[in-house]
């Protein structure tokens, strides 16, 4: 690891950041599932189509949050 650091001596904070959206990322990622459980167990389940509509728009809004 000690002979790594010496080629990050420029890139500290893309050091630090990039790891962070990472962990970021793969936290909307996770996300997705619960999402469209609630979308099959009370959308579906309940023949709430708003609910699905209004789920289904926050799926979106979590891919494109993990994508930026």
């Amino acid at each position: 690891m000690k002979k790594l650091l010496k080629f990050l001596k420029g890139y500290v904070k893309e050091s630090i950041i990039a790891p962070l959206f990472k962990l970021l990322e793969a936290c909307f990622e996770l996300f997705v599932p619960i999402v469209i459980k609630s979308i099959v167990d009370i959308g579906i389940g309940k023949a709430e189509k708003a609910y699905v509509i209004r789920m289904s728009l926050m799926l979106v809004l979590l891919a494109v949050i993990g994508l930026i």
